[in-house]
């Protein structure tokens, strides 16, 4: 974690992500039996982008809340990590073709979680998307939030995920915070705004 931040409180936080996360089919029918309309804020692709990305190993990482570093107010927003140089003309589509932005959608808060918010390139360089909730659960249990590192006995396919977790999370940023902070930051306040407002209708 980061020299001014908090290990055990991200830990404590990524834990308590996978909980909820552990609830979507309680959350979901809360909701549905409630009668209750809520939204959930979700990425707009931008396929321009995923074009000029193609055949490149990379990390697209959208951030588009709009938290701030608590320490530095910096804020962390649309993350393009691009392992190669790019051309001037690159540079140049890849400004006009914008940012990814979040949209409202009618998502339940089950798909919502199954939405893909990070995406890389295998050693093939191909595609490939990691879900919120897939986020949550590997950052949880690899590196220790819900159990001793080590001791996590999970199947292989959410194992696949691992060596990009821990990638991204010796990503540092803002004064040496990880990427992953911010990630699990934006999602719990985006669950928090959406449980609060159904809980007070």
């Amino acid at each position: 974690m980061a020299k001014n931040g908090d290990e055990v409180a991200f830990l404590d936080l990524a834990h308590s992500l996978r909980v909820v996360s552990e609830l979507k089919a309680q959350i979901d029918d809360l909701i549905k039996n409630s009668q209750l309309s809520t939204e959930w804020p979700n990425i707009n692709k931008n396929n321009k982008i995923k074009k000029l990305l193609r055949g490149s190993k990379y990390f697209e990482i959208p951030l588009v809340s709009k938290k701030e570093n608590p320490q530095q107010g910096i804020q962390i927003k649309d993350l393009k990590i691009i392992n190669r140089a790019l051309s001037a003309e690159e540079v140049k589509d890849l400004y006009l073709a914008g940012p990814l932005v979040e949209k409202p959608t009618n998502l339940t808060f089950s798909q919502w979680l199954a939405s893909e918010v990070i995406y890389t390139t295998d050693k093939d360089n191909r595609r490939i998307g990691i879900t919120r909730e897939t986020l949550i659960k590997r950052i949880a249990n690899l590196l220790g939030g819900s159990h001793p590192n080590g001791s996590e006995n999970d199947t292989t396919e959410e194992n696949f995920f691992d060596h990009y977790v821990r990638e991204l999370n010796s990503m540092r940023v803002a004064e040496d915070y990880p990427v992953t902070y911010y990630q699990l930051i934006e999602m719990a306040e985006i669950v928090v705004d959406k449980i609060n407002k159904i809980l007070q209708r």
